[in-house]
């Protein structure tokens, strides 16, 4: 029981001895009026008023324990739940930690994963790569292939360089033609017939 619950039972108890005695107190006033104090009656009357008490108070705490039992009951059973419940709640939380874990696991298991994969890929495009370029370049040759002949031509006979040299050459001659040569003594005939 409460210890508020047995502060009331004492006060109750307390109050009940104190009517008791305020009773006994009347009860044997009127018995002195009467004159029948000390004597079998009064003796008597004062049985039957204690006995009537004695059950009136036993029914009064009775009930005051019952309810204190009653309380603690209750609150026992309350405590017994939230025990219960405290149980529950730590396997629920327990249980979202291990799925939160289990969750955190298969997130690092696939980043793991994505990892391996590029490395994967990356394995793969250095193997592959300069098979690629052989390809890319195998298909720029076939393209220039394509562009030549299929009968070969006329030999070159000369060099690259005497052929520009002489196209050099005849540009020069174009611009600057040859003077006729003019022998010493023709020279003079010639100037003479030109009066001079």
């Amino acid at each position: 029981m409460s210890p508020y619950q047995q502060e009331v039972i004492d006060a109750t108890q307390t109050l009940l001895n104190e009517q008791r005695a305020s009773g006994l107190s009347v009860l044997r006033g009127s018995q002195v009026e009467q004159g029948a104090f000390g004597q079998g009656r009064g003796q008597v009357a004062e049985a039957e008023y204690l006995r009537g008490r004695d059950i009136s108070d036993a029914g009064t705490l009775a009930a005051l324990r019952q309810q204190g039992l009653t309380e603690a009951q209750k609150l026992q059973q309350q405590a017994l739940s939230n025990q219960l419940g405290l149980g529950q709640q730590q396997q629920a939380f327990e249980s979202g930690i291990t799925s939160q874990l289990g969750g955190t696991g298969a997130g690092s298991q696939a980043y793991s994963q994505s990892i391996l994969d590029a490395i994967q890929q990356q394995n793969i495009l250095n193997e592959t790569f300069p098979l690629q370029r052989i390809g890319s370049a195998s298909n720029i040759f076939t393209g220039i292939a394509s562009g030549l002949p299929s009968q070969p031509g006329q030999p070159i006979m000369t060099s690259p360089a005497l052929s520009g040299l002489q196209t050099l050459a005849s540009i020069y001659g174009t611009l600057n033609p040859p003077r006729p040569k003019v022998a010493a003594g023709g020279l003079m005939s010639l100037l003479s017939s030109l009066g001079v």
